[in-house]
């Protein structure tokens, strides 16, 4: 009886024996596997991250270590996204605004500044231009997240004399950072109470500098208080802002230049002398409304033409367009008689554009037939007279 009792009793704390181990293994596996899946997760993270695939985030609830590791790895993630982002639209704004059609300029400036809205996160982005007076800047591009619906009044026109603080800020293309308005100074009062009104927490303010002189500004507007912007984020949006000076700049300089050739154009349409304007090899670049009118060829056929198939009585001066080229010389024929559509008398000048090796040619042609023509009927008129006279005076003799 002993031994039975004895070998029940073996048995028995063997087989708790048995699931305590069982027990101890299933649980050593399930704690491991709690230690090493958020690991592995944040290796696969750090995995997409090298090839360049910053959509995966890792998701783990537990509040211990793991956790937070968890947490600062989704936020590193999604910062270096946004910075690649910044970083490809930064490049591609420099690549595109090179030869992008001075009439495209404002839209892709304002697809710009709404993409820099979206990717800081902010709730507004504005952009202002220095008025031609230089004593205020106009509201030219204004961009606000869809899901904002809080006070938005920005004004159309910033004048320095109301907002001083802020106009000297702009002494220097320092940017303006502020993670919460109730920082600004005393001095700034005007402009605490501005943007306090529009329900603001933080705002990024960036000067656009072009050749040292202020040309405008980027503000980003947050009703939140956000974390320190890194430096590197604020120096691609001041490389941003400075591409989207520089265009505006280069839309302001082509109008400039687009008006003054328009100006001139109609200048030297409005001209009554038949004006040509041709390169060394005799290829036309100007034909003006009375060349059109003389020839009967419109400017658009006439343009890059052969000057001496268009014109074939000029073969006759190609020494004295050599002589123009050569000594930068003015050359005139008067009253020269040409056969173009009839017998014409025509004053041929030629004059050297530049004063510059292989300069162009300016031909001006007056069409002086019917000035010719009453010149000759008046002679004819005198010598009838003169005849008239003396046979009078030899009948009376």
């Amino acid at each position: 009886k002993f031994y039975s009792v004895r070998n029940r009793s073996l048995l028995f704390l063997s087989l708790i024996s048995l699931m305590s181990i069982a027990i101890s293994v299933f649980m050593a596996y399930i704690f491991s596997k709690s230690i090493t899946s958020p690991i592995l997760s944040i290796v696969d993270g750090t995995k997409n991250i090298i090839h360049g695939d910053f959509s995966q985030f890792i998701h783990i609830e537990t509040q211990d270590e793991l956790g937070t590791l968890a947490n600062s790895f989704n936020v590193m993630t999604k910062k270096l996204s946004r910075r690649i982002e910044m970083e490809k639209l930064a490049a591609e704004m420099s690549k595109r605004f090179i030869s992008l059609p001075i009439s495209k300029t404002m839209d892709e400036i304002n697809k710009a500044v709404s993409t820099i809205g979206g990717l800081v996160d902010a709730n507004r982005c504005v952009l202002y231009i220095i008025n031609e007076s230089e004593k205020s800047f106009k509201k030219t591009i204004a961009w606000k997240k869809r899901s904002d619906c809080s006070y938005d009044n920005d004004k159309e026109e910033i004048s320095f004399e109301n907002f001083p603080w802020l106009s000297g800020q702009f002494q220097t293309p320092e940017i303006l950072y502020m993670s919460s308005i109730e920082d600004l100074p005393d001095e700034a009062e005007l402009e605490k109470k501005y943007w306090s009104a529009m329900n603001l927490e933080s705002i990024i303010i960036v000067p656009m500098f072009f050749r040292e002189q202020i040309k405008g500004f980027l503000i980003l507007k947050f009703i939140k208080e956000i974390d320190h912007a890194s430096v590197e984020d604020m120096r691609i949006i001041k490389i941003i802002a400075e591409i989207i000076c520089s265009a505006l700049e280069r839309q302001k300089t082509e109008t400039v230049l687009t008006n003054a050739r328009n100006y001139l154009k109609n200048l030297f349409n409005a001209q009554s002398s038949i004006l040509i304007s041709i390169n060394p090899e005799g290829k036309v670049i100007e034909w003006n409304s009375a060349a059109e009118q003389f020839t009967a060829i419109t400017a658009k056929k006439a343009v890059s033409g052969d000057i001496w198939q268009l014109v074939p009585f000029l073969k006759n001066y190609k020494k004295r367009i050599g002589i123009v080229l050569e000594r930068w010389e003015p050359q005139s024929i008067l009253k020269e008689k040409v056969n173009y559509n009839g017998s014409k008398y025509l004053d041929i000048s030629f004059f050297p554009l530049a004063y510059k090796k292989n300069s162009d040619v300016v031909i001006r042609i007056e069409d002086k037939t019917e000035l010719e023509i009453k010149d000759q009927q008046l002679i004819q008129a005198q010598k009838m007279e003169t005849v008239g006279t003396l046979a009078g005076g030899l009948a009376h003799d």
